[in-house]
């Protein structure tokens, strides 16, 4: 079994995530060297609730260094470079979109239970807000060839997983 997100959507997650902690700042520009170039703001955080990188800045860093592993946190990865999908033969993909049905299908058809599902925490961001809406949201602010270059970073993700993202419309999808 695999667990997923879709690309753009853990992307923004995990930007709005790392970007305003602490520990990250203190780590990531020396864990990361490349990424001083992609910010203006190294050395003058003003602390919690701000970025330490601006997130065009930060797309820019991915769309620059997404084919060197070794450049990005495991956060920002595509997930066919973490875990395999194409030589470890997953059964199940269960997307976090729909984790709930997609987690009481299994349990009902394979483990023949009617268990109770776990809840994902409603505090979250992605339950508050609409993936597609949070994509449009901080896509929109991006130039056309960049995301283009985001896609080709997560283009495994994207047809391994079938979700899908309209550069026309700006409109994600596949849950």
């Amino acid at each position: 079994m695999v667990n997923v997100r879709h690309p753009f959507a853990r992307m923004i997650s995990g930007w709005r995530d790392k970007c305003q902690q602490v520990y990250y700042y203190n780590t990531w520009f020396k864990q990361y060297p490349e990424l001083k170039k992609y910010t203006n703001m190294y050395g003058r955080w003003q602390g919690p609730g701000q970025y330490f990188i601006q997130w065009k800045d930060f797309a820019r860093f991915i769309a620059d260094h997404g084919d060197n592993s070794s450049c990005l946190d495991p956060h920002f990865k595509p997930i066919a470079t973490t875990c395999n999908p194409c030589v470890v033969p997953f059964n199940f993909v269960i997307k976090l979109e729909t984790f709930e049905e997609d987690a009481a299908w299994i349990l009902k058809n394979i483990l023949k239970t009617s268990a109770g599902v776990l809840r994902l925490h409603n505090s979250s961001s992605w339950k508050r807000e609409s993936p597609k809406d949070t994509i449009k949201k901080y896509f929109s602010q991006l130039p056309t060839n960049l995301i283009k270059r985001l896609y080709d970073v997560y283009e495994q993700d994207f047809l391994l997983f079938d979700y899908t993202f309209d550069l026309n419309n700006l409109t994600a999808g596949g849950w």
